[in-house]
């Protein structure tokens, strides 16, 4: 399963996704995302539209990378427009 990748593999991801920080994947009924960096969950915070996409910040309380990223506009649907 994608989150038990060896640090080798979550560099090869990274390199793939042109050195994101993080990666997400479908398990079970979730959406998990993880740091490529040490491979742990990341703490991911909805801060609204931005200023129609769907727009996060995320955190990793292991190896402390942090940044912020959007979800594709055309392929996002029926988001709030205010966090929670």
């Amino acid at each position: 399963m994608w989150h038990n990748l060896n640090k080798e593999e979550l560099m090869k991801i990274k390199e793939i996704t042109e050195y994101s920080n993080v990666i997400g994947a479908e398990s079970g009924d979730y959406f998990l995302f993880r740091c490529t960096n040490c491979g742990k969950e990341i703490d991911l915070t909805y801060r609204g539209l931005d200023p129609s996409a769907p727009y996060f910040t995320y955190n990793c309380s292991n190896c402390k990378k942090e940044g912020s990223f959007k979800f594709q506009i055309p392929k996002s649907h029926n988001f709030p427009l205010r966090p929670a």
